[in-house]
């Protein structure tokens, strides 16, 4: 064989080691692309996840907010009150469920019947909320915790004429007694009813 053809040769070969490794190399850059394009999209699909898991946990604690926030307001309104005075319990008649206000009239109606003494007329219970915990919480019921200041204020300001006086708990003319504060706990029930949350149930239990 002559010296050129043994060149001739040698450089088809090494032209074919070039060819092999030009493919070789663009399918392992292909398969890079590829691997890098796969991690996009599962970084994207992990974000979508994300976004959605933030979006429900947004709902989530919305819907916490709300049912604390009825449960708290309507217990400072329902241990708010002046003897013998139930307007604080009608008030809420529309955050109540019907069988809740039904027994809250019947309530009512057993207390009216039994007032016979109506001297100490000033004199006010108000509630101040300490804090607030929901026990359980599904799809269509709730039940909170509350704990709370119950303040028994005796006497008032009354507004004359020309001046101002301080009475106490019968109306007299004399400083009234010191505030009386009680810590209470109570416990909430909520039920939803046609989409709407309403109080189902409210009891002291300490």
């Amino acid at each position: 064989m002559s010296r050129f053809y043994l060149i001739k040769i040698i450089a088809f070969i090494t032209l074919l080691i070039l060819l092999a490794g030009f493919v070789f190399f663009r399918k392992d850059e292909n398969d890079v692309e590829l691997s890098q394009s796969e991690i996009e999209r599962q970084q994207l699909i992990e974000s979508v996840k994300e976004q959605e898991k933030d979006k429900k946990l947004s709902e989530e604690d919305k819907e916490k907010n709300k049912i604390k926030a009825m449960a708290e307001n309507f217990t400072i309104t329902y241990y708010s009150y002046k003897p013998n005075d139930f307007s604080n319990i009608k008030s809420l008649q529309d955050k109540m469920t019907y069988e809740l206000w039904e027994q809250q009239l019947k309530i009512i109606e057993q207390n009216q019947k039994g007032i016979k003494d109506d001297s100490k007329k000033y004199i006010t219970f108000n509630v101040r909320i300490k804090n607030s915990e929901i026990i359980y919480l599904n799809k269509n019921e709730a039940k909170i915790n509350i704990s709370y200041i119950h303040e028994k204020i005796y006497g008032g300001i009354i507004q004359g004429e020309i001046t101002i006086k301080y009475v106490d708990e019968f109306g007299e003319d004399r400083i009234p007694s010191p505030t009386e504060k009680t810590e209470k706990k109570a416990s909430v029930t909520l039920i939803k009813e046609n989409e709407i949350w309403r109080l189902n149930e409210i009891y002291n239990y300490n």
